[in-house]
């Protein structure tokens, strides 16, 4: 009678590592699903029409790009007239570029301005 019950207990637990394996599995499984979808969701999120409240968001974080959205609204000749969040965002980070490139050529500029003028001020103070 023991051993009988020692073989069902041990059937019991080689069973259940079983069905833990195939928990496991199908969890890993349905992680990675998810994972996959969330992805591809939100490429697929990145295409569709960006909504008024993130083109006000990314134009209060970058007002440059305030006139390029204009433009690219109002373009008669543009039969696709719509932004999407991908390409607004697009538009921001490049224009933020081009102001941070301005800002550096403006600092270099007034650097060699402050530079020569003390050049300049170095003449004279010899004559």
């Amino acid at each position: 009678m023991k051993i009988r019950a020692k073989v069902k207990l041990r059937r019991f637990f080689e069973n259940t590592g079983n069905l833990l394996k195939l928990v496991i599995i199908v969890g890993i499984v349905m992680y990675t699903g998810f994972m996959v979808f969330k992805k591809i969701n939100a490429k697929r999120l990145e295409y569709l029409p960006a909504t008024p409240e993130q083109i006000k968001r990314i134009a209060s974080e970058t007002p440059c790009v305030t006139t390029l959205f204009r433009e690219k609204l109002n373009a008669d000749h543009n039969t696709d007239n719509l932004l999407s969040l991908r390409e607004a965002k697009s538009m921001a980070i490049d224009c933020m570029k081009r102001e941070e490139l301005i800002a550096i050529k403006k600092e270099r500029e007034d650097r060699m301005n402050v530079t020569q003028k003390m050049q300049l001020d170095a003449l004279n103070d010899v004559n």
